[in-house]
């Protein structure tokens, strides 16, 4: 079972040089203490299966970069007191597809939306200074945070 986050309306202005328009990200927490990196430890007990417990973010790939075949999907687990990020990802060695918590952030003073943009732009941001990963290729699903959420995210980044 999936559990569904509440939508928030995202700002949205026309860009200067075409009818085309430009998703402004919500506003971040002042006091967003978070941590991002491969394996990170949420602080409280997560469940076993925390994917089926927790809210679809989107998937993204990577087929031609630095992480040839990457794909990407990505999670946010609401617990009694943190986020947390997870990735769902297809381990070649293994064989199988594996969960790693990506990051984590307080809850106190940080909404849903706020949780899956920012911890989702500093893991990215990590990943891309760590290991020198580009952009995302493309979007192979929406879920709660959709194609020009993500755009948003990726302008922050790596533009």
């Amino acid at each position: 079972m999936t559990r569904e986050l509440n939508t928030a309306s995202l700002q949205i202005v026309p860009t200067l040089e075409s009818s085309e328009e430009l998703i402004v990200l919500p506003e971040r927490p002042k006091n967003f203490d978070f941590v991002v990196g491969y394996g990170c430890k949420a602080n409280e007990r997560i469940p076993s299966n925390v994917c089926d417990h927790s809210a679809f973010l989107c998937q993204t790939d990577w087929p031609w970069s630095q992480k040839p075949d990457c794909l990407n999907a990505y999670y946010l687990y609401e617990g009694k007191i943190e986020w947390s990020l997870w990735s769902n990802y297809w381990d070649q060695k293994m064989k199988s597809w594996q969960d790693v918590c990506i990051g984590t952030v307080g809850r106190r003073g940080v909404n849903q939306k706020q949780a899956a943009i920012y911890l989702l732009l500093e893991f990215w941001k990590h990943d891309a200074a760590e290991n020198n990963t580009s952009e995302f290729h493309w979007v192979n699903e929406e879920g709660y945070l959709v194609g020009s959420d993500l755009d948003a995210i990726a302008r922050e980044i790596w533009q």
